[in-house]
């Protein structure tokens, strides 16, 4: 049921191809950069490094009935790790396609016939939102909260405390 097994020691770059478009990142040490063409706003290093380590130790947790409707065309999502081992580059690309019952999904490694189904986690690993790369957005609690601090506070509706009638009130 493996569906790979790649040392992290060995990665050298990683590219995921989906419909949000082609980001490409290659690795040096413990971080990764953007390669060029590839602009991710906030990138966020350690989540790219957590989706490696996902798709790096892969397991299928079953296989494909014959005849499954898997959706794994060339124009499925797919991952590609290039590694290099000794001096001999390599390459492992996943592809994932449709869902398989309510958590899994089908997914498959270029040249290998076999059709494995995999956890939905383990789909978004390879198939992620661009917002999986990034980092969250900063929480803003300048220019605004000023402008709230400085407002008058609401008036309460009328008959709650605060808000009381004086004697003599017109009717």
């Amino acid at each position: 049921r493996d569906i790979t097994q790649v040392s992290r020691d060995s990665i050298r770059s990683v590219e995921w191809a989906n419909r949000n478009g082609t980001f490409r990142f290659t690795r040096s040490g413990d971080t990764w950069t953007a390669a060029a063409g590839t602009t991710v706003e906030r990138l966020d290093t350690a989540k790219v490094n957590a989706l490696v380590e996902s798709i790096t130790n892969l397991r299928a947790s079953d296989f494909a009935a014959a005849g499954a409707a898997t959706g794994l065309g060339a124009d499925a999502p797919r991952v590609t790790i290039e590694t290099e081992v000794e001096g001999s580059p390599a390459r492992v690309t996943l592809r994932v396609g449709n869902n398989s019952g309510d958590q899994e999904t089908f997914a498959q490694r270029e040249g290998n016939d076999v059709v494995f189904v995999i956890s939905r986690t383990q789909a978004d690993a390879i198939n992620p939102a661009v917002s999986a790369l990034q980092s969250p957005l900063p929480t803003d609690g300048g220019a605004d909260a000023a402008a709230d601090a400085s407002a008058p506070p609401p008036t309460p509706p009328m008959g709650l405390p605060g808000n009381i009638p004086t004697p003599g009130g017109g009717q």
